[in-house]
């Protein structure tokens, strides 16, 4: 399951064009849906960062989360070794992540 805030128009973009790539194998979730059944994890942190939760229970978070839903039903799956395996590369898409507008919200009138 991919745990987004429900409300940034970036993470809306990108959880779309996830659910495009990934199809039925990744469920898409606003926290506010499934904030309750992940007591351990602070609502603080799915405002911060997406959660990619696994059926087994492995959590990874922002860019660590966009990379491991990869190997789920997508042609990106690659990407997550390279993530996984060089520093270099982990570090760039933390930086990324970390730098995405994320603050660019949804406005209901």
């Amino acid at each position: 399951m991919m745990v987004w805030d429900g409300n940034c128009a970036f993470c809306h973009y990108w959880i779309v064009r996830w659910n495009k790539m990934s199809g039925d194998s990744i469920d898409y979730r606003p926290y506010n849906e499934v904030a309750d059944k992940y007591p351990d994890i602070e609502v603080e942190n799915f405002q911060r960062a997406v959660r990619f939760i696994e059926p087994d229970g492995r959590i990874y978070s922002g860019a660590a989360a966009a990379y491991r839903s990869f190997t789920y039903g997508t042609s990106w799956r690659w990407l997550w070794k390279i993530y996984r395996d060089q520093k270099w590369f982990r570090k760039l898409s933390n930086w990324a992540y970390d730098m995405s507008p994320k603050t660019v919200h949804f406005y209901s009138r």
